[in-house]
């Protein structure tokens, strides 16, 4: 893969941007440009996941709108937008009125996609403004038990042992697990 920086973002700034909007709903820029005194929402509130349904995005959304509906006692519907690694639906959000009645659930692909191919069609730094964080998770390494290796050590040496004879998998290019296992190789 042919990793190209973006535009000019420090590799801090980046890092910054991505622990900052990880797992949080991001508006576009101009929602705060919205009327004065208008009640929000008037109108349903859609929540772009861009990932499958059943994935712990979508579980997190759904949850989120259920919450926000109870809350401002107003409708809060998600819209599952899946491929490339999450840049078809927040390209969609990127296109869409800045008017906060279309919001972007993001995970970490938000700013790793954005950064590593040129062709993700939309920039988290000037299209979007963070909200907030609503969750975080972990890495997890997993591998099949007939694999003779019990903790990452372990795996490392044999991977050294075995030049290109393991191999991974990972949700998509240009995703944070897809990149933390190619920085490792």
């Amino acid at each position: 893969m042919n990793v190209k920086p973006m535009g000019a973002v420090s590799r801090r700034q980046a890092l910054l941007l991505s622990a900052g909007t990880a797992a949080s709903l991001a508006l576009p820029a101009a929602m705060a440009q919205g009327p004065v005194g208008a009640a929000y929402p008037d109108r349903p509130v859609k929540i772009v996941v861009p990932f499958a349904p059943g994935a712990g995005t979508d579980a997190m959304a759904r949850l989120i709108a259920q919450k926000l509906g109870e809350t401002l006692n107003a409708t809060f519907v998600v819209d599952n937008r899946a491929g490339a690694s999450g840049a078809i639906g927040t390209q969609f959000v990127a296109q869409s009125p800045a008017d906060g009645y279309t919001l972007l659930l993001v995970a970490s692909p938000f700013t790793t996609v954005a950064a590593s191919l040129p062709s993700a069609g939309y920039d988290p730094l000037r299209q979007f403004t963070p909200v907030g964080m609503i969750a975080s998770g972990p890495l997890v390494w997993a591998a099949n038990t007939k694999l003779p290796a019990n903790t990452m050590k372990e795996l490392v040496t044999l991977a050294k042992q075995k030049p290109g004879a393991l191999n991974y998998g990972s949700a998509g290019s240009g995703g944070v697990n897809h990149l933390v296992l190619e920085l490792l190789k």
